[in-house]
């Protein structure tokens, strides 16, 4: 057991600042350097887009540690007996973030599913381009070969026609490059000509929403309270880079500890070590699970735990 310290004065900074209430709860997550704010449209398969993966849904997900299907986006599809069409029901209601330059007039919809599929399939798409062309997730799970079409069926329904049968299309689709972003956000922001905006300023139907983002360093959190699936048990997430010695906690983690992403049940596979404590550690060289912190009101430093 190894322990390491992280000032709390990063906690009271991010409150400072964005106006967190300091009795409700911070996640803190470490990883590997954020870099580019990417979306899982741009992240190759080999990493998960763990920074931005929580500003998305996708029309599937899988099941909280598991990789059981389950409704996204999509409360309900069909497919037929060939297995080579699938038609998604869409969820109504669902609301979009809404960032500096940009306020939703629309809920999520059939128009934003195709957006979404199209802007990483075909080449001659506006956005195709945008941020990066290389859509390697999507090309590495075989969909541009594999799809036929995509299309809007209503506004709330989404018909998606293979080539071919595909056993785990569905499974396919709850990964990070089906992250669904909105249509109506890409056109204001290629009108505005600032189409990069979409990535570098990312809305999305998530349970989180961006609040700050500094290179290299940190990304900042907060709570969506219209999340669809009901708002996050985690009030406010802090992202600080963890990459090499030079990173925000490298000096103290040796660049070795890397915590994914929170569930909004707020359940999670061991207990914190202390109330203001955040438990990580590593089996089998790759992260487990992340606790939270809560009400780090006095104590000058919090502490992590890495068992390895």
């Amino acid at each position: 057991m190894r322990e390491y310290r992280i000032p709390d004065r990063l906690l009271h900074r991010h409150a400072r600042d964005h106006d967190a209430d300091l009795g409700k709860d911070i996640g803190v997550l470490l990883g590997g350097q954020p870099g580019k704010l990417l979306s899982g449209h741009q992240t190759p398969p080999a990493r998960r887009s763990m920074p931005t993966a929580r500003f998305y849904s996708r029309v599937v997900e899988f099941e909280r540690g598991g990789t059981k299907v389950v409704p996204g986006l999509a409360e309900r599809w069909i497919f037929s007996p060939d297995g080579k069409t699938y038609t998604f029901h869409l969820r109504h209601g669902v609301k979009w973030h809404s960032n500096r330059i940009f306020k939703p007039t629309r809920d999520f919809g059939a128009d934003d599913v195709v957006f979404s599929f199209e802007r990483q399939w075909k080449e001659n798409h506006p956005f195709f381009k945008v941020t990066s062309s290389n859509h390697s997730y999507f090309n590495d799970m075989g969909l541009p070969a594999l799809l036929k079409s995509v299309e809007k069926l209503d506004d709330h329904t989404v018909r998606v026609a293979l080539n071919e049968p595909e056993a785990p299309f569905l499974s396919d689709l709850a990964m990070d490059f089906a992250a669904i972003q909105s249509k109506e956000y890409a056109d204001a922001m290629g009108k505005a000509g600032t189409p990069e905006k979409i990535d570098q300023e990312p809305i999305g139907t998530g349970p989180y929403f961006l609040l700050q983002y500094q290179k290299d360093a940190v990304i900042r959190y907060r709570a969506f309270a219209d999340y669809w699936d009901g708002k996050a048990k985690i009030d406010d997430l802090v992202f600080l880079d963890n990459a090499g010695r030079g990173g925000a906690l490298g000096q103290a983690a040796e660049g070795r500890m890397s915590c994914h992403a929170l569930s909004k049940s707020g359940r999670y596979r061991t207990p914190c070590a202390g109330p203001r404590a955040l438990r990580c550690w590593t089996s089998r060289g790759s992260t487990s699970a992340i606790s939270p912190t809560t009400r780090p009101r006095s104590r000058s430093m919090m502490s992590v735990s890495a068992r390895r």
